[in-house]
């Protein structure tokens, strides 16, 4: 089908930031680009399109034989209507996405809220269309390997990014300008850039980008790639051939590039969910011994529970956090706990989300129903600036004005979509997450384990990265990868 592999040649190209940018009046503030204000057209838009038309082709075009007299034709119209009224998923779907474009029409930046609104429709669609044509025991290996190679290569870019500390030059690629101490780029300060080069003075050490936006974007891509690594080497290893080995060397690349990002809220998320995994695993281990006292069939268990598998699993991954901590452990440390003028800087960061969270929450209180509209917050955030003496003075008025580059979305998706659409947004988009969610348990369930079930851990990974960075709403390549997996967990072909 083209339909299929324009969805797979998407998923490659996703983390390639080759596009165009177009400029709004509120793109600039005081010389700094807020690129929230700005309006991208990506390569992966033009795949999109490829992608729909492809579908919408091979949805009218007859592919069978002529009904037999008497038999009822459902058309395109009675199916999608069908769907809907059927489908918790779709009903959420549908109900997030009018009151997405009911605070559109009711926004003070129209312009900014369609094209917010536009690019909502675009996951939609895309999630969507995996729902209805993607077989999850067919196709999820062929997903998991191409987000490895993907993983794999953006690994490489990042290595090398992060010695030679700055870009490689591959802007057509979509890579960005980056150098430590420019405006902008994400850095912190350590002793030199790895321990094997012996450098003592502190110096600005700039994390790994690859060819994405930022290093916690990376780091996402990179945590998706791990799991599917792990779930490549757990669910189809066999032996010891050529290409099943080079699935342990990749893991370890893999780590080190998610190390080289720096982002500890990934770091953090990948601990939880390589503990749930070993508490799930031994969950199974627990039932294939019941199941093995009682005398029962084994048949459901098999394929399930496999403890070589397991074994290799654990040692390659010690290998991996041995191997990081060796090259990259006082940088680690340096980016944990913070050197000098940069656990300042830290503690000024931690100040800033905070004072995000509290516009928000001006913003609910103001807006509780709609909110201020689709991709307004920023473009509003002045307005509900009102430091702690202004609310303790009783001041009614807008507060004080930010500095330039504290003008950025909220660092969590639920309270920017709240602020943004309101609480009648934030009900929608639970309901339609709750519903994704139930519908992967019952499959779960239903026997249909395996590749469903790392795919629910990981979004559930997503889910909580939501809670401290905006960038599943605010940035397409990250939306982009979100919604596919919320389409792939809640695929309905097993």
């Amino acid at each position: 089908m083209t339909s299929k592999k324009l969805f797979f040649l998407l998923v490659f190209l996703l983390p390639i930031s080759t596009g165009k940018v177009f400029f709004s009046e509120q793109s600039f503030f005081y010389g700094y680009h807020i690129f929230y204000h700005s309006f991208w057209v990506f390569l992966t838009d033009i795949v999109f399109c490829g992608l729909m038309l492809a579908w919408l082709w091979e949805t009218l075009t007859p592919t069978s034989s002529p009904p037999h007299e008497g038999e009822k034709i459902e058309g395109v119209p009675h199916q999608i209507t069908s769907a809907f009224l059927k489908d918790r998923v779709y009903q959420g779907l549908l109900f997030f996405w009018l009151i997405l474009a009911i605070s559109t029409i009711l926004s003070r930046e129209m312009l900014l809220s369609w094209y917010g609104l536009a690019r909502f429709t675009e996951y939609f669609f895309v999630f969507i269309y995996i729902r209805e044509n993607f077989h999850i025991s067919r196709e999820m290996k062929s997903f998991f390997w191409l987000i490895l190679a993907i993983s794999l290569l953006e690994t490489g870019l990042g290595i090398a990014q992060y010695v030679n500390q700055s870009s490689l030059g591959l802007k057509y690629l979509g890579e960005s300008l980056l150098k430590p101490g420019m405006p902008g780029v994400a850095e912190f300060i350590s002793h030199g850039i790895g321990s094997w080069q012996n450098i003592s003075h502190e110096m600005l050490v700039m994390r790994a980008y690859g060819t994405l936006p930022h290093p916690n974007i990376l780091g996402v891509f990179l945590f998706t790639g791990l799991l599917a690594n792990i779930w490549l080497i757990y669910g189809t290893l066999k032996g010891f051939r050529s290409w099943e080995i080079s699935l342990f060397p990749a893991l370890i690349l893999v780590s080190t590039g998610m190390v080289l990002t720096f982002s500890r809220a990934v770091w953090i998320v990948i601990a939880l969910v390589l503990l749930s995994l070993l508490v799930m695993l031994r969950i199974r281990k627990y039932r294939v011994f019941e199941t093995m006292r009682s005398g029962r069939r084994m048949a459901e268990q098999q394929g399930i529970y496999l403890p070589k598998h397991i074994a290799a699993l654990i040692l390659a991954l010690l290998v991996a956090l041995g191997l990081n901590f060796f090259l990259f452990g006082e940088q680690i440390k340096d980016r944990i706990v913070g050197r000098g003028v940069a656990a300042i800087a830290e503690q000024e960061s931690f100040v800033d989300r905070q004072h995000f969270n509290s516009i928000s929450r001006e913003m609910i209180k103001t807006h509780p129903l709609l909110g201020v509209g689709l991709r307004n917050f920023v473009a509003r955030m002045d307005e509900f600036n009102r430091p702690a003496r202004h609310a303790s003075q009783g001041d009614a008025g807008g507060g004080e004005r930010l500095f330039p580059q504290q003008h950025q979305p909220v660092h969590n998706i639920y309270f920017l979509v709240a602020a943004e659409t309101g609480l009648a947004g934030l009900a929608a988009l639970l309901f339609l997450l709750y519903n994704i969610v139930r519908h992967a348990i019952q499959k779960i369930r239903a026997g249909d384990r395996g590749e469903r079930t790392i795919l629910l851990v990981l979004f559930f990974g997503f889910l909580c990265l939501g809670l401290v960075d905006h960038y599943f709403v605010s940035i397409q390549p990250s939306a982009m990868l979100f919604w596919i997996v919320a389409g792939l967990v809640s695929a309905k072909s097993v």
